[in-house]
């Protein structure tokens, strides 16, 4: 056996819950490893891609050079959602703060050496071959691997092939997803949406997927997210791990979801937001009057 068969663990990427990073390992530093293609699981409105947007800030918060592709949104949205999950600050505040979230963004990229590229790709007509291949120009252009794919979402890929049946090109579609995952030796991450009856369930899992559930026979990951009428009330949302290869699963959690502001997070654990004049002045005045109190007399 080589060192690459023996090794326990492989290079990972973790997603912004510490919680769900420990059911990869012993440490809230584990995550999904690279060769992973994993899922997220939400009904048809249930936050697909502010979880997604969530993944790729905190992708490129640790330094990983990120890109992700759009079918629905398109690349204004994807833009926009992304600075206020990166700002901290609602739709409503971008609008009054656009310059400073658009300074703050690329102060946020440069100081932890991340990357984040956002491609839209056409519904039904792009391939997943045609994803690699905007792999390879953005690697090329930038002189660097590109670390995560995220996919919103790998069901609006054309197949290779023409089927008769739908189920039978989603499995193939997600085939190809895990391929791309393998050969560029990079984290994907995509989304896929269950069964209407599962809305205002908390717990979801690949038992539930719509049209499909053999597209999740390729994934090494699957977890849900799924919010039930007083969770949406009161601003959560519920994690449920249910595929986890090599890792714990069929278990759950309480996560915060302010979709106003993009971000999903757990208690405690929320990012840094963008300060705004008054709050930055004030932080001054408090550092300052902390180092006066802590100067030692002559």
């Amino acid at each position: 056996l080589d060192d690459e068969v023996v090794r326990v663990t492989r290079p990972a990427i973790q997603t912004p819950w510490p919680w769900l990073n420990r059911r990869f390992g012993v440490s809230a530093d584990a995550g999904p490893e690279y060769q992973d293609f994993n899922i997220v699981m939400t009904v048809i409105n249930g936050g697909k891609s502010t979880i997604l947007t969530n993944i790729a800030r905190h992708a490129a918060s640790i330094g990983k050079n990120v890109v992700y592709f759009t079918f629905e949104d398109g690349e204004f949205k994807m833009r926009r959602r992304m600075l206020q999950s990166i700002a901290g600050i609602s739709k409503e505040d971008l609008v009054s703060k656009l310059e400073d979230a658009r300074e703050y963004a690329q102060e946020f990229l440069a100081k932890n050496n991340g990357g984040l590229y956002i491609k839209r790709l056409r519904s039904r007509q792009s391939t997943v071959r045609d994803a690699v291949n905007l792999i390879k120009m953005i690697e090329d252009a930038e002189g660097r691997g590109v670390d995560m794919v995220i996919t919103d979402y790998p069901d609006r890929f054309k197949s290779m092939r023409r089927w008769d049946e739908p189920r039978h090109e989603l499995r193939e579609i997600y085939e190809d997803c895990k391929s791309l995952a393998m050969d560029h030796d990079l984290v994907h991450w995509g989304a896929s949406q269950i069964n209407k009856t599962k809305t205002g369930k908390d717990v979801v899992g690949i038992e539930d997927g719509s049209e499909s559930t053999g597209k999740f026979e390729s994934c090494d990951v699957a977890i849900g997210f799924g919010q039930t009428i007083a969770d949406n009330r009161s601003g959560r949302m519920t994690l449920s791990t249910s595929k986890m290869r090599d890792a714990a699963k069929n278990e759950s959690t309480s996560l915060i979801a302010d979709f106003d502001t993009q971000r999903i997070y757990e208690p405690g654990h929320e990012a840094p937001k963008m300060m705004s004049k008054t709050q930055f002045l004030g932080s001054l005045k408090k550092k300052k009057l902390t180092k006066k109190l802590t100067k030692r007399p002559k």
